[in-house]
């Protein structure tokens, strides 16, 4: 009896969690692109294994629960709201469906609490030690850009190293497409120039949470001889651009230069 009781409990809380994020819209919350985004433990190039870790911190005046207050969350009864009680952190999880629509997820944040969510995102490969894991940028909704970004000192992916080119568009439109510019660094002489078609998965609304995107459009671009062509000297160093083709589109991209033989890597942002 006992059991059914509890059981019974945990299915209500999660049936008043639904219905109040039902009554509320997507205004209400903030969105906050996690570029990479795991949810544990999964396979990549070159034999690695790669792990991820997302810390969050209440500086609020009261207790914050995953779920109500910040979303998406384990679609569960027994997972469901955890909650963060003020001046304290926890390692959050969320739900990620297998296969993974994209390597990266929106985050959503009632917005009077943006600025009291402090929030780390790692990741590492699993051969190394987690203190020497790579801390990802989050990027907040108005850090997205209707306008070109410009991601410098991008090297090509060469014997050593391998060079990708992520993009992310915030509200996962059907059928986005970006152009790619890349021009050498010194000189500034164009040696490239592509279309290419974000990823837009089906998954990118979840009807319980209001509607809104959980997913950004994606894309990734290998930055090696499919891209530049043959013949250009790894050594150079390129800008690379990335231009929205549609008015109103909203954008963020990062470059991730990956050594081959450690899987250690690096992050470029764009440029103010």
């Amino acid at each position: 009896m006992r059991k059914r009781i509890l059981f019974f409990l945990a299915v209500l809380t999660v049936a008043v969690t639904a219905g109040s994020l039902v009554a509320q819209t997507t205004d209400d919350f903030a969105r906050v692109l996690l570029p990479v985004y795991l949810g544990g433990q999964r396979p990549g190039a070159h034999g690695a294994v790669w792990s991820d870790a997302l810390t969050v911190m209440n500086d609020s005046d009261r207790p914050l629960v995953q779920g109500v207050d910040f979303l998406p969350f384990e679609p569960c009864p027994f997972e469901c709201g955890q909650t963060i009680e003020p001046g304290t952190g926890q390692n959050i999880n969320f739900f990620v469906p297998e296969p993974q629509a994209v390597p990266a997820l929106l985050m959503q944040v009632r917005r009077p609490l943006v600025e009291r969510l402090f929030m780390t995102l790692r990741v590492w490969e699993q051969s190394r030690p987690v203190r020497q894991a790579t801390r990802v940028p989050l990027v907040r909704e108005e850090e997205f850009r209707s306008n070109p970004l410009n991601l410098v000192l991008v090297e090509k992916s060469s014997a050593v190293h391998r060079t990708l080119l992520r993009i992310y568009e915030l509200d996962a439109a059907p059928g986005a497409t970006v152009r790619v510019h890349a021009f050498e660094l010194f000189g500034g002489r164009p040696v490239a120039d592509r279309l290419v078609r974000l990823t837009v998965p089906i998954e990118r609304y979840e009807p319980q949470f209001g509607g809104g995107p959980v997913y950004p459009g994606y894309a990734e671009v290998p930055l090696d001889d499919t891209f530049f062509g043959p013949g250009l000297d790894p050594r150079f160093v390129f800008r690379i651009r990335v231009e929205p083709v549609v008015a109103g589109q909203r954008l963020w991209s990062m470059v991730s230069v990956t050594e081959n033989g450690t899987n250690e890597f690096t992050l470029i942002t764009p440029e103010p």
